[in-house]
This record gives C-alpha cells, structure tokens and sequence, in this order.
C-alpha cells in the first residue's frame, strides 16, 4: 500500500515518526537556473533577469503568470510578462499568514498569578467562535 503525507512543518516532526517514511522528500524553491529553465518551459522565451532573484518563485507561479497573460492577451510579450512573476511572490509575502493550528504556550505549574494571563491569551484566539451551539438532552 502506498501512503504520501506532506507538510510544512517537517523540523517538528518526532525522529520516530520519520523513520516510519521509506522516502523524505524535500520540494523547495527552485535554482535560478531552474526558474528560468521553467520560464522558458512555460513562455517559449528566455526568462528576464529578474527571475533568478526571486526567491519564493515556484513553477507554480509560471501557470497563474501563464493564465494571466493569455487572459491579458499578451502571452508571448517580453516586456508584459518580466513583472508578471514577480507579482506573485509579492502577493504570496502580503497574504502569508501562519496556518494550521494555533497554540498556546501553558507553563507546567499553573499559579493564580499566571492563570489570569493564559486565559486571557486563550480569549484572544478564535478558537470555536460562531460555532452552532449543541443541546444536551438529559
């Protein structure tokens, strides 16, 4: 049986989970070189310079860059398409956002003095608000 996981967070899985994996592998962003062999790939042209220093650039960029300029009508335009990347790793930087769940930090000994602190931490995070409420029948 084959099992594929993922995930963002690899430094903080547990050494036992790991080696329950018979392969780790690590997709990070691409080389210059491979940026603009991918830009190449996807335009037919060669890639301005401004690709090789995009550092949070992914192949998938090229597709939303692709569909934008064929929407455009410019896909095979040099001049339109040399920004075109680079906004989308701008728009990634603007939305990133941690994801996944949200914790807090509990001391193991809880005092009055620090409880007060925690629940008050606790009360920011939107953790089951506007959930619909179940009633227990009795």
């Amino acid at each position: 049986m084959t099992f594929a996981c993922t995930t963002d967070f690899a430094d903080r899985l547990d050494a036992a989970i790991l080696r329950r994996f018979a392969f780790k592998i690590v997709l990070d962003y691409p080389s210059p070189g491979q940026a603009a062999s991918g830009f190449r790939g996807y335009f037919g042209i060669d890639a301005p310079p401004e690709v090789a220093r995009l550092a949070t650039l992914t192949l998938g960029d090229f597709a939303v860059v692709r569909k934008k300029a064929e929407v455009l009508r410019c896909p095979d335009d040099p001049t339109a398409l040399a920004g075109m990347p680079r906004e989308e790793c701008e728009a990634k930087e603007e939305r990133r956002k941690p994801i996944g769940f949200r914790t807090v930090s509990v001391e193991t000994s809880l005092s009055l003095k620090n409880f007060s602190t925690i629940r008050e931490r606790i009360a920011g995070l939107p953790i089951g608000r506007n959930l619909p409420r179940r009633r227990v029948r009795s």
